[in-house]
């Protein structure tokens, strides 16, 4: 762990993970790029139903994300042009980027040469966009994870659009100063994990005594939370790079 604190904000909506039989959960994990089993050129990308059997998505469908994707990619990613999905011969599905350079045609790319920044943010907009119309939960681990600070401002507006008519909770864990002083985000919506002699013990970022006064000074709640999360005195890592 990072320190013995460790904070999660759930964003605009309910404070708490609730799931019911009935529910689908959607979370945020590293793609492999050789599953062609899960994803092929001919039946789709591979889908949990609310019931957890797995289900193909229509090509089309595929398709109409995957423009959306390379919309969005067009606006954060400098240079970027087009993203196609490529099956080889081997049957081994392949992502394709194409980016602006001197030349006529864009240079291209597959998967192994995307940036991580890029790769986390094809992963969250496919997470975002292929999940469920009709709610459930979202569980997003450190989303600014490799972003550029301006995209990162702009996630807890993302995800806001993506939560808006439907029922679909997001939680998720950060140490964004981007993310936490998002004016969506109210203090009764940031929970503090905080690491006791026997337990973890979660805290409403509202409901801790200490930062009061803080919070009722409008202080960005970033400097709230870094008061209960930083570690204390940091002299021994510095001493560690001693020869």
């Amino acid at each position: 762990r990072r320190s013995s604190h460790h904070t999660r904000t759930s964003l605009l909506r309910s404070r708490a993970v609730v799931t019911s039989p009935g529910a689908s959960m959607t979370a945020m994990a590293p793609a492999r790029s050789g599953d062609s089993s899960r994803i092929n050129g001919s039946t789709g990308c591979m889908k949990k139903s609310s019931h957890g059997e797995e289900k193909a998505t229509p090509v089309r469908t595929r398709q109409a994300w995957f423009r959306r994707i390379e919309r969005a990619l067009q606006s954060a990613v400098p240079g970027f042009e087009t993203l196609r999905l490529e099956v080889d011969k081997a049957g081994q599905p392949h992502l394709i980027a194409g980016y602006r350079n001197w030349r006529r045609n864009p240079s291209e790319q597959n998967e192994t040469d995307f940036s991580d920044g890029t790769l986390r943010l094809i992963g969250l907009l496919w997470t975002i966009i292929s999940s469920p119309a009709n709610g459930g939960v979202m569980l997003l681990e450190e989303p600014e994870l490799s972003l550029n600070a301006a995209v990162v401002q702009k996630l807890a507006s993302l995800l806001a659009m993506a939560q808006r008519g439907t029922s679909m909770q997001v939680i998720l864990s950060t140490h964004s100063p981007e993310l936490l002083d998002d004016e969506g985000i109210r203090p009764g919506e940031v929970l503090v994990l905080q690491m006791t002699s026997d337990a973890t013990v979660a805290n409403q970022l509202s409901e801790i005594v200490e930062v009061e006064a803080q919070i009722s000074a409008d202080l960005p709640l970033s400097e709230v939370v870094a008061e209960l999360i930083n570690p204390g005195d940091l002299t021994g890592l510095i001493k560690a790079a001693r020869r």
